[in-house]
């Protein structure tokens, strides 16, 4: 439990000057992974390497109480996702800002993949924090008469 509003912007302002690395780890030979900018945060692309056809996008948004970066487990099960759904993954790293800012930006970024590959063709997948925002940019949308994704899958990581 955390003390304090304080005690988490002191945790969030040391993290942000020194962020944990988050490069690709152990994802095997039958995915690739390049690096994009998306509503001006870094996203990682991740497609399947022998098939250029998948259709299907996910959207990944990970936990990590809205201020720590993707660890190797994510990675992994992104990998394995990508890899055995033939399916293309875009993986934010964590946003800096507010709700305010990173909610809009969000439901953005998730307009734009839904307006490229189809709506039919979009799942987001929310771990622990990310299934907040993964709700609240699906609430955005449809406040803002967009259309919704084709899935929305809220993973709990809370023991």
């Amino acid at each position: 439990m955390v003390a304090s509003a304080t005690v988490v912007q002191e945790r969030a302002r040391r993290l942000a000057l020194r962020p944990a690395p988050h490069r690709p780890v152990r994802l095997g030979r039958n995915v690739k992974v390049d690096l994009r900018f998306a509503e001006g945060w870094p996203v990682y692309h991740i497609e399947p390497v022998r098939s250029r056809s998948a259709r299907h996008h996910v959207i990944f948004l990970h936990g990590g109480a809205y201020v720590h970066e993707i660890v190797g487990s994510h990675w992994r099960l992104i990998g394995y996702l990508v890899d055995e759904t033939n399916t293309h993954c875009d993986y934010p790293l964590a946003p800096r800002g507010t709700a305010k800012e990173v909610v809009p930006a969000t439901g953005r970024m998730l307009r734009e993949v839904i307006e490229t590959v189809g709506v039919q063709n979009v799942t987001v997948i929310g771990n622990s924090a990310g299934g907040g925002l993964s709700l609240a940019a699906a609430q955005w949308l449809r406040e803002a008469g967009h259309p919704q994704p084709n899935a929305l899958i809220l993973i709990d990581s809370g023991a």
